[in-house]
């Protein structure tokens, strides 16, 4: 999906650059309303909350494992679940490296890391139109942590160059092997499948 969406990101020709997802969840006018928040605000990012989502067990608690993953390992939180908004210039100038769904969160954070503002609009999501959710399958589960750790040493390589090593630094990086550890032995295990199944049955009753 990442790598997808780079390369229409270099054919890109306009001031500013949107995506719509193929699944039918968020529908066209909702464009509309993203270039209305980035008129409004002043921002070059506008990234998108849903008002009326509605989820099953499952989907709840992979939603909110998401977004504890994500402010354990990188450290900050990041408000969009859908597609976004960005001005052209900006959005070249990030050097994106995630070609997986990954990229939807390494974007927004790669703009906040540099002290760009980044405003929020709320648009009314669809049950899905086509295609089919992979995100209960537990490969996707684990690929995901596995991409969000390999992003987070990315941008730690990144802000490390050039610069020495501090305590900080150093415990920064400890930070997210140990937590790359706990989430490997959790797979390597089958405690990721096994919570999974349970949640699934959860689902169901």
């Amino acid at each position: 999906m990442g790598a997808a969406l780079k390369a229409g990101y270099e054919l890109a020709s306009e001031g500013w650059v949107t995506f719509l997802p193929g699944d039918g969840q968020l529908m066209p006018s909702s464009l509309l309303t993203l270039c209305d928040e980035a008129e409004r605000s002043g921002v070059r990012l506008v990234t998108t909350r849903y008002t009326n989502r509605t989820f099953t067990p499952l989907r709840w608690v992979l939603s909110k494992g998401l977004r504890v993953a994500n402010v354990l390992i990188m450290g900050q939180r990041v408000h969009s679940e859908g597609m976004y908004l960005i001005e052209r210039e900006l959005l070249r100038s990030l050097p994106l490296t995630s070609n997986s769904f990954m990229l939807n969160l390494e974007l927004p954070l790669r703009v906040s890391r540099l002290g760009e503002p980044v405003s929020v609009a709320w648009v009314e999501v669809r049950a899905r139109q086509g295609g089919v959710s992979s995100a209960a399958r537990v490969g996707r589960v684990w690929s995901t942590l596995r991409d969000l750790l390999a992003l987070r040493v990315t941008l730690e390589k990144e802000r490390l160059r050039g610069s020495r090593l501090g305590v900080a630094q150093l415990l920064s990086l400890l930070k997210v092997l140990l937590i790359g550890g706990v989430v490997w032995w959790a797979a390597s295990r089958g405690l990721l499948s096994q919570a999974l199944t349970q949640l699934k049955a959860l689902s169901s009753l």
